[in-house]
This record gives structure tokens, C-alpha cells and sequence, in this order.
């Protein structure tokens, strides 16, 4: 079976993926991409081990839509084989792509979020809409995403999920190379005298540590975290210690509304890092992870640190990967827009234990929802048919 594979862009959290299903045996992958397109992630500067070729984009209609250059399925490709595409209408060359893959008789497959934080409503339906008739099986995500559009009257035979994820066996290298030991494992590393020596290194010892790792933009909502600590009273506030690891278009204004508000001793701005053994001593000296905004595989990366996340409890502005989460199993949740919610949520951190909330988080992405099922679950949706 040859799999032609169009995506915008392949970031770096995306390269295992199609590697691993590279390896897969009776799938020959190829992907297609472009290098980089404006207000997205670029594709991700590393040798690739699969079949890659990039395309050119241009922005077409002042900007709103995208023209992959010379986006074309090979002529040995027929009824055997599939074409996977990324069914975002504001990509015009795809249209063409769908007409060869009709023509010579090839599976389509759209791949895409069903809904989403910027994604829904008349919008969402439209597009799925679409989608639905120029593919022969759609993608999605999450399993609760399949339910979702089931329920909403999609034939479930059309439908398949993901259940997206990273790879989180980079995470437990990083975290055995950071800790010296080969073998230890991530729930016994956050015990580990060196994460210990950590904390105290950096005055987390008697204080809750809260971490936030990604862009620093508006959908961040950082300002709903730094507005609910300082309604803390002084002895909360002592408390409480958030680490912030990104950078962003708003940074500025996030260090700038924590100095008027006298609350700048509590959040720790340490700038963008990417690599995974840096980012691991932080991760692992945390006790939460909060995303007040919509949150994505964030969610992923930090429960494969075995951490428990906090963020708001509206579905219908968050990402498909908020599916993971379960309230005071995995994580906690907050009233979305209410900054007294947080506030009391932040106060009675200090007087819980979250050893069982970590457990989970870590069975969550380790075992439950493993990268390696995620590989599995595309391999069936190709050879579903």
C-alpha cells in the first residue's frame, strides 16, 4: 500500500509518527509539506528517516488561503492506495489532489480536528461538511471526537480516531539521562535525591510549584492566572510558585501586569527551551501544570512527566486533546473566566496530596493513550478498508 501524505508543515512532535509508520510493514509513506507557512510552527530542521518533499506555499485571497506548489500523486498510485490530507479548506491545492486521487481510484482519508477552540459551531459544520463528501473516511483526533460527530448524525463507519500524542519515550530518555540512571523510570525520578536537590536549589521546598510551558500569546490567558494569584492574601501568595518556560508576542504585557499587581516574586520567567534535557529538571520538580487558556499537547508532554494539569472546564473552548483529562483523576479543573475559581482551586493545593493525581497522569500517557497506540490507530484506519 503507498500512502501519499499531505500536511501543512511537519513540526518536530509529528516526525516519530510518520516515522514510525515508515517502519510499518506494508505501508510505503511519502509526506508532503511545505517548509515553512506564515502563522504556523515550521517544519522541523532534522534529517528526516521517511520519504519527504516540500513544497513551496503562497497565500492566496490577501493572505486567508494557501497554494501548496505542485502538489501532485504519483502516477503509479491506483485503487490500492490512499491519499491522507489534511482536510483544512483554506488549502486550495488540495483540491486538486482530491481530483487525482478520485481519478485514479485511491482511499481518501481527511485528517483533522473535529472541533476546536478556533474551530466550531456553523464553521466546524461546514467544513465537516465538506469534508465528508470528498473523503472516504475522516480522521479525527480523539475518540470522543468520533462519539461527538456520531451523535451528531455522521455515519460511525466513516469515522476513526487518533487519539493524538508524542512520542513519550523521549521524555523517559531525557529524564534517565538527566538523572544518570539508565533504568530509573519517571515516577520514581521525581523522587530522586537530584530533583530534590533541585527544588531546594531553587526555593520550591514548602511551596507548591506550578509550571506553564508554551507561547506566550493571547491564547495563553496567562493574565486569568496572574489576576487569581494576586487575589491571594500575602501568607497564599507565599505559597505559590509558577515556573513559565516560552516567549511570545505578549510576554511584555504578561511581566508587565504581574509588576503592577506585586506579584512578580512568584512567576519565574524563564524564557523559550526546547530541549527536552533542559526542560526536564523543571518538569520534574513541579507539582502541576497549569494552562489557564486552550490547551493542547501540552496536556500530553506534561502528563508523560507524570504531572497533573489545571486548566478551565469549558469543552467547547478548549482542544481535542483536553479529551484526557479527568477531573481530580488526572487533573483539576476551574470554572473557565472566573477568577475566584482559580483563586480557591490555588488555595487548596497547598493542603492536598497529588501522589494519585501524578500516578494517573503518568498511567494516562504512558500506558492509556501511548504513542504507540496512537501509531496503531492510523495503521488501522489505512488498512480499514
Amino acid at each position: 500500500m503507498k500512502v501519499y501524505i499531505q500536511q501543512p508543515v511537519v513540526p518536530e512532535y509529528r516526525v516519530p509518527l510518520f516515522s514510525a509508520l515508515h517502519k510499518a510493514p506494508g505501508i510505503d509513506i511519502e509526506v508532503h509539506a511545505s517548509q515553512k507557512i506564515e502563522g504556523l510552527p515550521s517544519t522541523a530542521s532534522i534529517e528526516f528517516d521517511f520519504p519527504f518533499f516540500a513544497h513551496n506555499c503562497q497565500l492566496r485571497f490577501k493572505g486567508k488561503f494557501y497554494q501548496q506548489k505542485e502538489m501532485r500523486l504519483p502516477d503509479n498510485y491506483g485503487p490500492e492506495d490512499v491519499l491522507v490530507y489534511n482536510s483544512n479548506p483554506r488549502f486550495l491545492s488540495n483540491m486538486s489532489l482530491l481530483k487525482q486521487a478520485r481519478k485514479k481510484g485511491c482511499r481518501i482519508i481527511a485528517w483533522n480536528h473535529a472541533n476546536s477552540s478556533t474551530s466550531k459551531g456553523l464553521r466546524a459544520w461546514l467544513r465537516k461538511k465538506m469534508t465528508s463528501g470528498a473523503a472516504d473516511n475522516l480522521l479525527l483526533y480523539t475518540e470522543s471526537e468520533v462519539e461527538e460527530m456520531a451523535g451528531e448524525g455522521w455515519k460511525r463507519s466513516l469515522l476513526y480516531y487518533l487519539n493524538n500524542t508524542i512520542d513519550e519515550s523521549k521524555i523517559v530518555d531525557a529524564v534517565r539521562e538527566y538523572c544518570g540512571d539508565s533504568q530509573i523510570d519517571i515516577l520514581t525520578a521525581r523522587e530522586s535525591t537530584m530533583v530534590q536537590q533541585f527544588r531546594e536549589k531553587h526555593n520550591f521546598t514548602g511551596k507548591v510549584n506550578l509550571i506553564y510551558c508554551g507561547r506566550l500569546t493571547e491564547k495563553s490567558e496567562l493574565h486569568t492566572l496572574i489576576i487569581s494569584i494576586a487575589a491571594l492574601s500575602l501568607e497564599e501568595q507565599e505559597k505559590i510558585q509558577v515556573n513559565i518556560i516560552g516567549d511570545g508576542s505578549i510576554k511584555e504585557e504578561y511581566v508587565r501586569l504581574s509588576e503592577e499587581l506585586a506579584v512578580q516574586q512568584n512567576l519565574n520567567w524563564l524564557g523559550a527551551i526546547y530541549e527536552e534535557g533542559e526542560l526536564a529538571s523543571w518538569f520534574l520538580s513541579a507539582d502541576y501544570f497549569i494552562y489557564p487558556g486552550a490547551i493542547g499537547l501540552s496536556l500530553n508532554h506534561a502528563m508523560a512527566y507524570a504531572l497533573p494539569i489545571i486548566t478551565h472546564d469549558d469543552k467547547k473552548k478548549q482542544m481535542p486533546e483536553f479529551f484526557f483529562l479527568k477531573e481530580s483523576i488526572n487533573g483539576l479543573l476551574y470554572e473557565s473566566g472566573n477568577i475566584e475559581s482559580l483563586k480557591d482551586l490555588l488555595i487548596s493545593l497547598s493542603t492536598v496530596e497529588n501522589s494519585d493525581l501524578s500516578n494517573n497522569a503518568y498511567k494516562t500517557m504512558h500506558h492509556t493513550y501511548s504513542f504507540e497506540k496512537m501509531v496503531q490507530n492510523f495503521i488501522n484506519c489505512l488498512k480499514s478498508n
